[in-house]
């Protein structure tokens, strides 16, 4: 089974070398796994750097690519060199973030399941903080009303830093409960910390996504409804994610206006 990873990093270097050593872990429980490990480096550093670092990988592991980009292209603006280079006999693509780490049996468990029905697979991902497991994203698709709801609270700082509080809060209340336990199960979209796409030609397929971050899981979601592409949420695939390690560095103003952005995207280009 051929594995391509592709890890979009910014300024999360000390993350990235965890996953690299966690993949190398998980590779060595299942040699039948082919990996190969692109990242997509978006920290602008200047090119003295870029070249120490590119060395500095290349003694880590030669099954690392490094690529760098002039600026910063956020989450999907990469998506295209991904799906450039997933070649024919690439068997899944993992398209993930940097900050987290996959279990020793991962690679061993996906090759038992990476040819059933499924197109995309949401795997368990596990906060390092609280233990709670952040898929399944959505189990159905969000509603109109629902988004149309978002959108108007992100329009407005003082709404925004409102949800924002309320969120933290809904989030610390649910680390006292007992987290539910799921089977595997058909959801709509997986969280987009980490997609693993079963379905290459579908993931290949997939069209620019023109926002700079966030809703791409919503994204990927809709596409695949339109083309009757399955997705599914896996809880034996397990990950381990330290959570939003790079979107803390950007103002929560930017965020809040990326959020806004997302949804008026998705709303527009899906619920017409």
């Amino acid at each position: 089974m051929k594995v391509l990873v592709f890890v979009v990093n910014y300024r999360a270097d000390d993350y990235l070398l965890r996953l690299i050593a966690s993949l190398q872990t998980a590779m060595a429980q299942c040699p039948e796994v082919k990996l190969r490990l692109h990242v997509h480096d978006n920290s602008e550093k200047n090119i003295d750097e870029q070249r120490r670092q590119i060395e500095a990988m290349a003694e880590v592991a030669c099954w690392v690519d490094v690529h760098f980009s002039p600026k910063n292209t956020g989450y999907f603006g990469s998506l295209g060199l991904a799906q450039a280079l997933a070649g024919p006999d690439t068997d899944c693509v993992i398209y993930c973030n940097p900050d987290l780490t996959l279990a020793p049996d991962f690679f061993s468990v996906l090759a038992t399941i990476a040819g059933g029905s499924a197109g995309v697979l949401a795997p368990s991902i596990i906060s390092e903080s609280d233990g709670f497991d952040q898929n399944p994203k959505y189990i159905l698709r969000p509603t109109r009303r629902k988004l149309a709801r978002l959108r108007l609270i992100y329009s407005n700082a003082g709404t925004f830093w409102m949800f924002h509080v309320l969120t933290l809060l809904k989030e610390r209340l649910a680390r006292d409960r007992t987290p539910p336990s799921r089977s595997a199960m058909p959801i709509f979209a997986a969280h987009g910390s980490v997609m693993l796409f079963t379905d290459v030609g579908f993931f290949k397929s997939l069209p620019p996504f023109p926002c700079f971050l966030f809703g791409e899981e919503l994204f990927v979601a809709e596409e695949a409804k339109r083309r009757g592409v399955p997705t599914y949420y896996e809880p034996r695939l397990r990950v381990h994610d330290v959570r939003h390690a790079s979107i803390r560095l950007l103002p929560k103003r930017a965020r809040r206006e990326m959020l806004h952005e997302s949804i008026r995207f998705l709303l527009g280009t899906y619920y017409r």
